[in-house]
């Protein structure tokens, strides 16, 4: 008694899961597949056997059926329903019955059925009409039919199984591939964040060093009296650049102003505008950097408009037109005057600048000024691309183990003792 129990208990001990490791996975997957196919064809071999005798069978009663004895009892009426459905009965199932078989059981079984179907249809075809006169013949064409939807049953659930299981080593292969592919794409991505990171913290460290340099640079610049005294001119003389262009612009634009009044009266008169409309052109935009050539255009139509002033056909609406126009004389002079002084400034101005340029300190600071921002454009473009790969780093190191679920899932399908993944 206490044996039989032992027995008991000891039967109802599971067999732990077999450990293997991702590397072994395509080699069992292939052995588990190999060996299921040789079992699927042993256990097709037999419904093979009889379906293919069968067919055998029912082709020698189909193409006999002609030269049977016929009923006794057969009416006559029924002789040309007879003389028609009999030949196309027999061509009917020996086309079915003439599939070739191929050796696949999978295929061997599409085979099976589409012939089944065409031997059903031709019974329910012109077969219903040869019941009466050859009702034993045709018992027995039935009964062979009906044993080839038996065997048909018989494989039917084996195909089954062979379909559950194919699309289980195909979800087990396409999880293993999807893994390896994932944990490759993965090991590239840690390496290139590590050779970002790292060049992103030496590129730090070289900004830091030229930011230190840039400050001393600026320091021993801002200790040179006489760069200082040049900064201090340069800026003067960009004053006095400016100063002069406001004065000019301020000229010229009253000039426009009233230019275009005489445009306007000159073309309701038919004729004489082109060349003040020119000069109009020529000034506005050349604006404070009219030069002497173009002052030397105002003092050609000056005289034209100034006539029309004195006749009364121009009308000056402001004190800036008055005042300019009080004295046509000074304006032409006045305009090359104020052009050589702005040259004069500007000459000043770019010997100051050249100094202060080729300072060595001020050269040196520029220079690393370049460096510092070239820096920092392959820094920010480095630290976009280093957000990027630890997204991309997430997301696989979140797909991986539902791979490896997915993976674990199709083996438990496969191998009835249990697969642990060795990961």
């Amino acid at each position: 008694m206490l044996k039989k129990v032992r027995d008991l208990f000891a039967s109802r001990q599971t067999v732990p899961p077999r450990e293997i490791s991702l590397e072994e996975i395509p080699v069992i997957i292939g052995e588990e597949e190999h060996s299921w196919r040789e079992e699927l064809q042993k256990r097709m071999d037999q419904p093979r056997e009889k379906f293919t005798g069968v067919c055998s069978a029912l082709l020698v009663r189909a193409t006999t059926l002609a030269g049977s004895e016929r009923d006794s009892v057969y009416h006559p009426k029924l002789e040309k329903i007879t003389r028609n459905s009999l030949p196309q009965f027999e061509k009917a199932i020996t086309t079915s019955l003439a599939r070739q078989a191929p050796p696949d059981p999978s295929a061997f079984y599409q085979v099976a059925t589409e012939t089944l179907k065409g031997c059903v249809k031709a019974l329910a075809g012109p077969g219903r009409y040869l019941g009466t006169a050859f009702p034993d013949q045709m018992k027995e064409v039935r009964v062979l039919i009906d044993e080839l939807g038996h065997q048909v049953n018989e494989m039917t659930p084996l195909i089954a199984e062979d379909k559950r299981r194919s699309r289980s080593f195909s979800r087990a292969r396409e999880s293993f591939i999807s893994i390896r592919e994932k944990q490759a794409a993965l090991a590239e991505a840690r390496e290139r964040l590590s050779i970002l990171e790292a060049r992103e913290k030496d590129l730090g460290i070289r900004q830091e060093g030229l930011a230190r340099e840039k400050e001393d640079c600026d320091r021993r610049a801002g200790m040179d009296g006489a760069l200082q005294d040049a900064v201090r001119h340069k800026e003067e003389f960009t004053g006095r650049v400016a100063g002069i262009g406001r004065e000019i612009h301020g000229t010229t634009s009253t000039l426009v102003h009233v230019f275009a009044k005489a445009e306007k009266i000159l073309q309701k008169r038919g004729g004489g505008e082109k060349e003040i409309k020119r000069v109009i052109d020529i000034i506005t935009q050349e604006g404070g950097n009219i030069d002497e050539g173009s002052v030397e255009k105002v003092r050609n139509v000056l005289p034209l408009v100034t006539s029309m002033i004195s006749s009364g056909d121009i009308q000056l609406k402001n004190q800036e037109e008055i005042n300019l126009f009080s004295n046509p004389d000074r304006i032409c002079p006045a305009l090359v005057s104020l052009v050589y002084r702005r040259k004069e400034a500007e000459g000043d101005l770019r010997k100051k600048e050249e100094f202060i340029h080729s300072h060595p300190e001020v050269k040196r600071a520029a220079q690393v000024e370049k460096a510092l921002r070239d820096i920092e454009n392959d820094r920010e473009k480095i630290r976009t691309e280093i957000v990027t790969i630890r997204e991309g780093i997430r997301v696989m190191e979140k797909e991986i183990p539902e791979r490896i679920h997915e993976l674990e899932a199709a083996l438990r399908e496969l191998f009835t003792g249990g697969i642990r993944l060795k990961i």
